[in-house]
This record gives structure tokens, sequence and C-alpha cells, in this order.
């Protein structure tokens, strides 16, 4: 069976356990309540200067962005201490095997991005039914190529707080119609931050397909690097 129960409520106990992990499980959560009240309070202020909801397709991007690397480098986290264990090799030889580690690791994150993102979508900026399970679906892949990258580059805790800083810097991409730069406009096609963006602008089949495409060569490249690691 591919999902190890046991093993789902490990990880449940080590999010509850871990400061630092449990914090950033939750962290979208204060984020989100952040977001509604800045929301609710600031157009009065500033509406003279600029309208909010004009950017919102690049806050509701950034922030659904920023909440799947929080959860996939919590779970990152985790996948580390599981390689300094040596819990990481054992895996390898049951019958869960690295395919069946991997899964079991990533449903959590996963299955809370899919739940985060749902919240951000209809209480931020409501899309279209299409536009939503499309940005969900992304999300969902997001938070597991953070998890992978954190767990490829890092080879302990320290490490991978340093990468993981390293690693939210994509999240800038969500934002490059803004930046308009040259050099980060070409390299935006294929990063997976930027579509998020062009998914909530572009209620467009072709578009909401190509950022998909892209998050899937993305997430079979990440999974092919982890099933064939040498070590």
């Amino acid at each position: 069976m591919l999902i190890n129960y046991k093993h789902l409520k490990s990880d449940l106990k080590q999010i509850s356990r871990a400061p630092i992990i449990f914090v950033l499980y939750f962290a979208p959560l204060l984020l989100f309540i952040f977001l509604l009240i800045a929301l609710y309070y600031l157009p009065p202020f500033i509406d003279q200067y600029f309208d909010l909801m004009d950017y919102i397709s690049y806050i509701l991007a950034g922030t659904l962005g920023l909440t799947s690397g929080l959860l996939g480098i919590a779970t990152g986290f985790m996948m580390i201490d599981d390689k300094d264990g040596k819990i990481y090799e054992l895996m390898q030889i049951t019958p869960l095997g690295r395919k069946g580690y991997l899964f079991n690791r990533l449903l959590i994150p996963c299955m809370m991005a899919v739940l985060y993102a749902s919240i951000f979508i209809y209480f931020i900026h409501p899309l279209s039914f299409i536009q939503s399970i499309f940005l969900i679906i992304m999300c969902f892949i997001e938070s597991a190529l953070f998890a992978i990258a954190l767990f490829h580059l890092a080879d302990d805790q320290v490490k991978g707080l340093t990468y993981a800083k390293g690693l939210n810097i994509i999240i800038i991409f969500a934002f490059t119609r803004l930046i308009k730069n040259d050099f980060i406009s070409l390299l935006a096609f294929i990063i997976p931050t930027y579509w998020l963006t062009e998914a909530i602008r572009f209620d467009d089949l072709y578009i909401l397909t190509t950022a998909l495409i892209i998050h899937l060569i993305w997430l079979l490249v990440f999974f092919y690097s982890f099933t064939h690691r040498k070590s």
C-alpha cells in the first residue's frame, strides 16, 4: 500500500514537536489574517496614491508562492532530519522504497498547500472554477518542488536555513511584470512562480495549460532526480 499511516502519524508528531517546522506550517494562516486586515483597512488611506486592487493578482500570486515555499521548506527540513538520522537510507530497502517514502513525506504539505490555496483564492481574490483548480494543483506541485530542492541542496539543517532563504527568492518571479527587467522577463518563462500570476491574471485555457505543463516538467525532473539519487 502506497500510503503508510504510521509514517503519516509520525510526521504529524514531528510537526507538532519541532517549533520551527510547526511555525512554518501555520505561518500561512497568520499571513491570511494579515492580508484580510490589510485589504480591509488600507484602501481608504492609499486610494489617493494608487488602487490596491489593481495589484491583487500579484498579491495573491506572491502569497500562494510564499505559502507553497513555507510548506515545502518545512518538509525539506524533515527530510534532512531523515537523511541525518539515516532513516532515508533505511526507507530505501523497505517495501515503500524511495517513491513510497517521497509520496508519504510530501502528502501532508501538499494537502496543506491545497487547503491554504483554496482559502486564499476564495477569500482574497475569487477566480473562476477552472482557474482555481489549476492554481491549486500548481501550489500542490510547488510545495513538493521546494521540499525536494532543499533535500538535495542541504546536508544538515544549518545549511538548510541558508538554502531556504535562497529558494524563496524565486517568489520574486511572481512580480515579473511589475519589475520590467528584460533578463528576468526572459528567465521567468521557465520559473513556476511566474505562472501563478499568469494563471490568475488570464482566465485562458492555453495559459492555464502552459502554466500546469511547466510545473509538471519541473516535478518530473525533481522526482527523477530524487528516485535516482546515488546516496
